[in-house]
């Protein structure tokens, strides 16, 4: 309980500037809208999908149910609301640019680099995903559920997380059906795909994510269940490994790797077991890989706007240059996880 206090005023001092300061009253509105919708649509549910998201609902019940039966009069009062908004975070950077409130610099979204390697021999797959910030997020950890509930495939999942958060905050997950997740957020320069398709009867990324890993037993099953009431809020790019399909000694098959980017009323997805193989790793760098979806966003728009940082906002930005330069010669764990934690930006006048 102490924990979530103090993450509480932090948190909200890194979204409003002022650690006592208050939601702007937009975001409390389509807020509070959103959480009536998923009252409305988990309270006699007639489908699998709402009757395990009721269940995520349930458990994000008990933690504000828990916080409540924990403090005493002189903490912190934390209402639903607020817990809402909280598990929000990423979800909240959309909005905030949606709303025009607070102030966010899409560089510093970009926080994000995943790599999955295969060893030209097919002998093991390396899979990772960097997350930076500022000092005030160095308190993740990593949490383990272990759910028996027989509306879950998967029983046992573990995320990268941060206090008072049920999901992951870095969307770095695995599951006991063998499955690997990851997910780099991308930007979205086109504010018309907001006005057209960001509505609050939706249900929010940090739950689709959440309820995907639990409800899913394999890669194109994940991106489907993850898609299903698209918010259009935390536009990102999700890799799904599915190891089960893995073999040593032999050449993957379909539906070993899949991914899905999502914007607004938008999203892709696609096997990409071909394209991991035929270059022997895939990148994954906050930017949309699918071209479509790369101008849908206004990627380019971006670019003429500010030349100066074209590259930038290109595909080919430095780290994808990095992961080319280095990653194909990669032939054993300790090296890659020596490109993962690679950083010699002031010397490095290859890129």
């Amino acid at each position: 309980k102490d924990r979530i206090q103090e993450y509480f005023y932090l948190y909200r001092e890194i979204q409003t500037g002022d650690r006592n300061g208050k939601w702007d009253i937009n975001w409390t509105n389509w807020f509070s809208q959103n959480i009536n919708y998923m009252r409305r649509m988990t309270a006699h549910p007639t489908d699998d999908y709402w009757k395990r998201t009721a269940l995520i609902l349930a458990q994000f019940d008990g933690m504000v149910a828990g916080y409540k039966n924990a403090s005493k009069p002189t903490d912190v009062p934390i209402s639903e609301l607020d817990f809402w908004i909280l598990h929000s975070a990423g979800d909240l950077d959309d909005l905030g640019e949606f709303f025009k409130a607070g102030f966010r610099d899409p560089e510093l979204t970009l926080k994000c680099t995943g790599l999955i390697k295969i060893l030209d021999d097919y002998s093991d797959v390396y899979f990772a995903q960097d997350t930076w910030s500022d000092y005030r997020e160095l308190h993740s950890y990593l949490k383990e559920y272990n759910l028996n509930v027989p509306e879950f495939k998967s029983h046992r999942v573990q995320v990268s997380t941060r206090t008072g958060h049920i999901p992951s905050v870095d969307d770095f997950w695995t599951n006991d059906q063998g499955l690997l997740v990851l997910e780099t957020t991308m930007h979205n320069f086109n504010e018309t795909l907001y006005k057209l398709y960001v509505k609050p009867e939706s249900v929010l990324t940090w739950i689709r994510s959440y309820h995907a890993t639990f409800a899913s037993d394999n890669g194109k099953e994940w991106t489907e269940n993850f898609i299903r009431e698209n918010s259009g809020t935390y536009n990102n790019e999700y890799i799904v490994l599915d190891t089960k399909k893995f073999t040593k000694g032999e050449k993957p098959q379909e539906d070993f790797l899949w991914m899905i980017e999502q914007y607004p009323g938008n999203y892709r997805s696609q096997d990409i077991t071909e394209e991991l193989i035929s270059k022997s790793y895939f990148p994954s760098i906050n930017t949309p890989w699918f071209k479509d979806l790369f101008e849908l966003a206004d990627y380019p728009g971006q670019q003429k706007r500010d030349p100066h940082k074209a590259e930038f906002w290109s595909y080919e930005q430095p780290r994808t240059q990095i992961i080319m330069r280095d990653a194909p010669g990669l032939s054993n764990y300790e090296d890659f996880k020596k490109v993962m934690r690679y950083n010699d930006y002031k010397n490095d006048d290859s890129i």
